[in-house]
């Protein structure tokens, strides 16, 4: 009977013990169905910012587009009133909008070309591609309007003595062709 006792002893044990290694092993498993549900959770919210965030960044590429436009059509009814200052200033706001590139300017190009009288509209606008195009020489136009702007004076000077020193560089350039030439 000892015997049978600690049989059936071992079966409780055992069985006690296999009910707590399954509902370990259960609790294991839900959690890690837990968590791999809350990384598809994850990964579909991130999904779907990802999708809107471009949607959003197509909209505001659309409307960066109608800007360039719609400043585009401004400048021309500006040309063809002869308003050229009004013109200049709208071209310039188009060149530095964000949708501002070399293709739209052709494009606009082409476009100020149809127009009757529209020689100082598209030489402005083949001025600004070519600024467009080259960096460099738009930041130093940049940077000459901004010293004119914070001192006109000393702007006034420079420009003065530019036009001396070029006066001279031609006289003596006339000189020496004059000279050439009797040589000749």
């Amino acid at each position: 009977m000892d015997l049978e006792n600690d049989l059936k002893q071992l079966q409780i044990e055992s069985h006690y013990l296999q009910s707590d290694s399954t509902n370990s092993n259960s609790a294991k498993a839900l959690t890690k169905l837990n968590i791999i549900i809350t990384i598809i959770m994850l990964s579909v919210f991130a999904f779907a910012g990802i999708a809107y965030s471009k949607s959003k960044q197509n909209d505001i590429n659309v409307i960066s587009v109608d800007r360039f436009w719609r400043v585009f059509w401004k400048t021309v009814a500006h040309s063809e009133k002869n308003q050229i200052a009004q013109m200049n200033l709208n071209l310039n706001r188009m060149v530095n909008l964000p949708s501002c590139n070399s293709d739209r300017l052709n494009k606009a190009l082409e476009v100020a070309e149809r127009f009757e009288g529209s020689a100082k509209l598209t030489a402005a606008i083949s001025a600004r591609i070519f600024l467009f195009e080259n960096k460099e020489i738009k930041t130093a136009i940049d940077r000459m309007v901004k010293i004119k702007d914070e001192n006109p004076k000393q702007w006034e000077k420079f420009i003065n003595s530019q036009d001396l020193e070029q006066t001279n560089l031609s006289e003596k350039k006339i000189n020496e062709v004059a000279v050439t030439k009797s040589n000749t």
